[in-house]
This record gives C-alpha cells, sequence and structure tokens, in this order.
C-alpha cells in the first residue's frame, strides 16, 4: 500500500457486538487513501479476533494491542504509529457514512485547515430511530467566512460542537507541532486535547454534513461512571485554563470558555447517581471552580444553553443539605428531582408517560410523541426509580427537547406517578401513554381537534395490538378480544349513556391509554389514581365516566398497545393483585353509593353498574382462592377503610357475601345496587364514620 494520506485510530475494548459493523463502514469508505490502525484495550471478549481476522484479509487494518488503559492511552498508542497526512479519531460502536473520509479531506485540504469539523447523528439502539441534535455543529455559533479560529470566533470557539475527537480531522503536523495528547485517565480523556486544539488551530473548518452515526447504546458507557472519579474531567479544564493564560488570550474568548466549563460541570453534577460524588463536586464548583472559570462574573442572559442555565440555578438556589435531600433522599414531594421543566407555553396537550425499567422502548415510545403533528405539546416523563438505564436515556431526549418536563424520583408505583403528572400537567388536555407503547404519528392532533370543537371530558378510542415474547396463543386470544371495539358510538352523550350503550355490547374498557381527558374536568372533580395498588384503571374510569357530563367516540385506532411476557399484564397474579382489584371493588362501591344518591336509573343502567363492580370482585376472589394460607395472613388494608370492612365479611364462617354469591341477583350482576339492606347500610354508616 502507498503511502496513507489518512489514519484512522480506533480504541477497542469490548465491542464484539459492533466492531464488524463500524470497521465495515471505515473501509467501505469512498475514500481509498488510509490505514486503519485499531488498538485493542485488553478486551476480554471476542474483539481482538475480530481486528485479527480484518488485519488478515485487508492490508489497510494495523492492529496493537495494549493491556487496558482506557482510551486515551489506546490514541496516543495509535498516534506513535500513524503514517498519515491526517489524523481522525473514531469510536468502536460507532459506524459511518461512506462519503466521511473524503468529505472532511476535501475541506480540510481545500483550505489547508489544522481542524475539520462534521455534524453528526444519534442512533438509539434501543428503537433503531435516529436523532439530528444541534450541539454535534451548532450553525447558529460558526463564522460565515472559513476558516476559522478563535480570532475570529472569540465568543463561540468551545462552543460551536462537543468536545469529543470522533466528528474532527486533524492535520498530523499540528498536532505533533503542538503535542497534543490525550490524557492517561478512564473518562473525559479528551476534554485536554479539544480544549487545547481548538484555541490552538489556525484555521479550522466545517463539512455540514452529519457523516458519523454515534450509537447510544442500551448497555452501560463510561459516562455511567462518572461517580468512580467525580473529579476526573477537572483537571482537564484547570491545563485548558492554564494553557489560555500562558496564551495571553483569556479575555479575548473568556465568555466562550466559562460557558464551556459550566456545561461541562453542570453535566457531570447531573449525571452523578451517589450523593457522596454530587457532594464532592458540587464543594469543588462552589469553593474553587465558580471563581477560577469567571462564572460568577457573568449574568444568567450569558450563558447560552437553557439547560444549563436551568442547572445552574438548580445548583445554587439550595445549600448542600437541600440538594442532597431532593436527589438522593426524595420520597416526598419536597424531595423529587426535577431535572428538566418543559418550554411550552400554554401547551393543548399533555402527554403523561410513567416510566419504571423500560429502557428497551422509551426511544419509541417518546419519539412518537415528539414526532406528532400536533407541535405546541408538552410531555411529562417521570422516571420512578429504574434500576436500569431508563434515566439515562431518558436525559438524553430531555437534552434535545424542550417540550420535555422530566422528573426522578424513588419508585411509588404507576397510581402515584399518574398523578404526580396531573399535577404538572399544564396542557388543556391530557393523555396517558405507558412506557413501552407507542402513537400514531397523528394521534394527538385528530383527538385534540374533535375534543376542543365539541367541548368533551373525555373521549373515547381505540388500539393496536401488538405482542413480544414468548405470549401464548390463548392469552393473544384474550388480549385481542378485549382491547377490540368494532361499535361505533355516534354523537355526545353524558358519560352514563355512553357506559351503558358500551355495555349493552359489552364494549366498556377500563384502560385510561384509551381515553383523552380534559385537565379542568379532571381537576374540578379531583379525580386521582388510587396510589399503592395494581388494577388501578378499574376504579379511576368506573368515577371518570360516571361523572363526566359530555363524552365522545372515535373509532380510530391511535395507539399501539404492547403485551409483553413478565409485564404486569402477563405475570402470574399474585397478593398485590389480589390486594388491588379487591381495593378497586370496595372503592367502587364506595363511590357507587354515592353516585346514585338521589338518582334514578333504571333496571338496565342498574345492572351494568353493579356488573362492572361484580367483575372486579370476581377478579379478586379468583386470585384470592388459589393464594397460599401465608400469603393469606399477610393481607392487610388501611384501617377502617370500606376494603378492610369488606374483607373481614369475606373471612367470616357465615358469610354474608358468600351468601349473596349463590343468589340470583348476584349472577345478574345486580348485587352491588341491590344489596341486602344490613351490608348496604353498614357501608354507608362506615361512610358516616358510625360503623
Amino acid at each position: 500500500m502507498n503511502k496513507p494520506v489518512i489514519t484512522v485510530i480506533i480504541p477497542v475494548y469490548n465491542t464484539e457486538k459492533y466492531l464488524e459493523e463500524c470497521i465495515d463502514t471505515v473501509l467501505g469508505q469512498s475514500f481509498s487513501q488510509f490505514e486503519l490502525i485499531c488498538v485493542d484495550d485488553g478486551s476480554t471478549d471476542g474483539s481482538k479476533e475480530i481486528l485479527d481476522a480484518y488485519a488478515m484479509k485487508d492490508s489497510r487494518v494495523k492492529v496493537l494491542s495494549q493491556k487496558n488503559k482506557y482510551a486515551g492511552v489506546a490514541r496516543n498508542y495509535g498516534l506513535t504509529k500513524a503514517e498519515g497526512e491526517y489524523i481522525i479519531f473514531l469510536d468502536s460502536d460507532d459506524f459511518f457514512e461512506t462519503d466521511m473520509l473524503q468529505n472532511l479531506y476535501d475541506k480540510a485540504k481545500e483550505f489547508d485547515a489544522d481542524i475539520c469539523v462534521c455534524d453528526a447523528k444519534n442512533y438509539f439502539e434501543a428503537s433503531g430511530r435516529f436523532g439530528k441534535p444541534k450541539q454535534y455543529l451548532d450553525k447558529e455559533k460558526i463564522p460565515k467566512k472559513q476558516p476559522f479560529s478563535y480570532k475570529t470566533n472569540p465568543d463561540y470557539i468551545f462552543n460551536f460542537t462537543t468536545p469529543a475527537p470522533w466528528n474532527m480531522l486533524y492535520k498530523k503536523s499540528f498536532i505533533v507541532k503542538e503535542n497534543l495528547k490525550f490524557q492517561e485517565i478512564k473518562r473525559a480523556n479528551d476534554l485536554r486535547f479539544f480544549g487545547t486544539a481548538i484555541i490552538k488551530a489556525n484555521a479550522i473548518v466545517t463539512v455540514d454534513k452529519r457523516l458519523v452515526n454515534y450509537r447510544v447504546r442500551e448497555s452501560g458507557n463510561l459516562q455511567s461512571q462518572n461517580d468512580e472519579t467525580p473529579l476526573g474531567f477537572y483537571n482537564a479544564l484547570l491545563q485548558v485554563r492554564e494553557e489560555i493564560l500562558e496564551m495571553g488570550i483569556m479575555q479575548k474568548i473568556q465568555k466562550s470558555f466559562m460557558n464551556h466549563a459550566l456545561s461541562v460541570f453542570t453535566y457531570n453534577m447531573n449525571s452523578l447517581k451517589t450523593a457522596e460524588s454530587f457532594k464532592i463536586l458540587h464543594e469543588k464548583f462552589f469553593q474553587e471552580a465558580i471563581k477560577l472559570f469567571y462564572i460568577d462574573q457573568y449574568r444568567e442572559e450569558d450563558i447560552y444553553s437553557e439547560t444549563t442555565l436551568e442547572r445552574f440555578k438548580k445548583y445554587k438556589s439550595k445549600d448542600i443539605q437541600g440538594l442532597l435531600n431532593e436527589f438522593y433522599n426524595g420520597q416526598s414531594e419536597e424531595k423529587r428531582r426535577v431535572l428538566y421543566n418543559s418550554k411550552t407555553k400554554d401547551p393543548k396537550v399533555s402527554v403523561i408517560i410513567p416510566i419504571y425499567n423500560t429502557e428497551k422502548y422509551i426511544e419509541k415510545c417518546i419519539g412518537s410523541v415528539q414526532d406528532q403533528t400536533i407541535k405546541d405539546i408538552e410531555v411529562v416523563c417521570i422516571n420512578d426509580g429504574s434500576t436500569d438505564r431508563s434515566l439515562e436515556v431518558l436525559k438524553n431526549m430531555a437534552d434535545k427537547d424542550d417540550r420535555i418536563t422530566l422528573i426522578d424520583k424513588e419508585n411509588e408505583g404507576l397510581s402515584a406517578t399518574r398523578n404526580l403528572g396531573m399535577e404538572l400537567a399544564k396542557g388543556e388536555y391530557i393523555s396517558f401513554l405507558d412506557s413501552d407503547d407507542y402513537l400514531e404519528n397523528d394521534a394527538l392532533e385528530i383527538l385534540f381537534k374533535k375534543a376542543d370543537a365539541e367541548n368533551l371530558d373525555i373521549l373515547f378510542f381505540n388500539t393496536h395490538v401488538r405482542f413480544f415474547g414468548k405470549i401464548t396463543e390463548q392469552e393473544k386470544e384474550g388480549f385481542s378480544k378485549y382491547y377490540r371495539r368494532v361499535r361505533d358510538y355516534q354523537g355526545n352523550m353524558a358519560g352514563i349513556d355512553l357506559y351503558v350503550k358500551m355495555n349493552r355490547v359489552k364494549e366498556y374498557r377500563v384502560s385510561v391509554c384509551m381515553q383523552f381527558y380534559k385537565s379542568s374536568f379532571l381537576k374540578e372533580k379531583a379525580l386521582t389514581f388510587h396510589e399503592g395498588i395494581l388494577h388501578e384503571d378499574n376504579l379511576f374510569t368506573y368515577k371518570t365516566i360516571l361523572q363526566a357530563k359530555r363524552t365522545g367516540y372515535l373509532k380510530n385506532k391511535l395507539y399501539n398497545r404492547t403485551i409483553r411476557k413478565d409485564s404486569i399484564m402477563t405475570s402470574p397474579a399474585t397478593l398485590k393483585n389480589f390486594i388491588g382489584y379487591f381495593t378497586c371493588y370496595a372503592q367502587m362501591l364506595e363511590f357507587l353509593i354515592l353516585y346514585e344518591n338521589g338518582k334514578e336509573f333504571n333496571d338496565e343502567t342498574k345492572s351494568f353498574l353493579g356488573a362492572s363492580i361484580n367483575t372486579v370482585y370476581n377478579s379478586a376472589m379468583k386470585i384470592y382462592r388459589n393464594l397460599s394460607d401465608e400469603e393469606i395472613s399477610d393481607i392487610s388494608f388501611p384501617e377502617n377503610s370500606t376494603e378492610e370492612r369488606l374483607y373481614w365479611y369475606i373471612k367470616r364462617p357465615e358469610l354474608e357475601i358468600r351468601k349473596i354469591r349463590k343468589s340470583k341477583t348476584f349472577k345478574t350482576g345486580k348485587v352491588f345496587t341491590f344489596m341486602p339492606g344490613k351490608i348496604k347500610s353498614k357501608i354507608k354508616k362506615h361512610m358516616k364514620g358510625q360503623f
């Protein structure tokens, strides 16, 4: 092979899953005059074998090996062996457009540039979707005339791109002349390299094309290990600061450097998972860094990034103990961690998405909301104490869409999480979306237009059903039947009337994800989910539809329901399921007694009202009959509650409810509307505090 024009350097550590795609997209470049140096950093998987196989097949591939010393050392090692006129450092889990090298080389050569920077896309592994973030090449912060340097772009020299090396082509003679090296540390090894290079370069050019596909991985990366070395990046920033002072250019580029340092600090503080690490970094920031990096000399309007500003204001609004209580000990409202606030003013729709350990589905779910044809919406994402990478994925998405509100809190369950979402929601209407489901792209526009035009309290609609994992045919048939509605319910009507019509043809469904709610209606009626239980939709839908004055229906399938193995819906029933169903039964019964007071219903309506409660009761008792004696001994309900009193009845030897179950009234679904006076009067007395 002739002497290469470009050297591509790739550090490799345990990326066998992605390595072939990465290397194939390098070797498949339209520009062929390059060498590829892969430095195996002590991989323990099959990465080294894959590299050796490529080296055997293609003379352009060179494989170097070292003990595990991390990417910075590997990059420096590769640099010592590089023969190309230009150098690019790529990551082994990314992949690249076929014209990447050609575009970068042509632009660099045209202007004899020291650095050529291109744009990039995010590739979200979980969903297979691509994102086009602004930060890899922020065109608003690039001069129209190129090439440029700190002299012609002083206010934004650190801010027009990110401090990652993989979207930059460097002239090798520039790297050698300035003695540029990566720090030999586990993470943030590129921060000093970038900072020094960007101020030393006399000629910087850009290619306005997204040529790199940066993989946002399902499994963890070094960013998730920030707690191990919370100050790992700090020395890099200090060294860049010293370089700027030595060059005597701080006054000229101070604002840009301040923004860069503040962004790096707040990003790292936001990524920490332990109170100890956060305290270390917080103290370093407010006791030292805020002065060293001139942050205290600037006003809020001088901070470029809204996300950075929001984080900064949050961190300085409370003392360290208050922040530790909020971020790391939170169980109550005061201790929830607000990571992002939606910037949408007066949104038409608030989409509430509770998240718990659904990292594989989040991208598709939230992406379906971001892609809606109606744009003035807010997305309220609440991480309910996930133990997987859900929060990391959420932060990544919230960073790129200012319509997202993101809350992080300890696990409290679906009901409490939805209630918090309703409390935060600012939209005229509310849609509930489960984090493993997704919407059709015009769903919210269709729902809002109809609900708003007809002044509806609730708009009902339909859903597609999709199955994942080992779902039995019997389960598939059951779920498909449940979510299928074939009738059309024309016109607007009171909720009770629609409830009766749906029950007549057995199409009454309780899933709140198939309903679109007016916010003011929910607030006026003080409607919330019963917290701490499963199957809460039974109670919530019963209360909402019966109190709604105006409801409507759309036959459209606007929602995509995911049925997957080991979810709440498909997992074997347990004690928690019994408690959830029984609580709903008791609370529905209590609500019905209040609701029917002073109202006259025909026998059909009474039958349906009772049948809904009967169905929930039967579900509870079906589970109860299969519980072990040990599980039954663990059953408890809030003291003196309706559910506690009713549960006491089912345990009595001469159980009155068992007598009812054998009656004709029970079998026709009228049991709870036409209860024997003794039980009904006891519940009424209990509700008045006399029971």
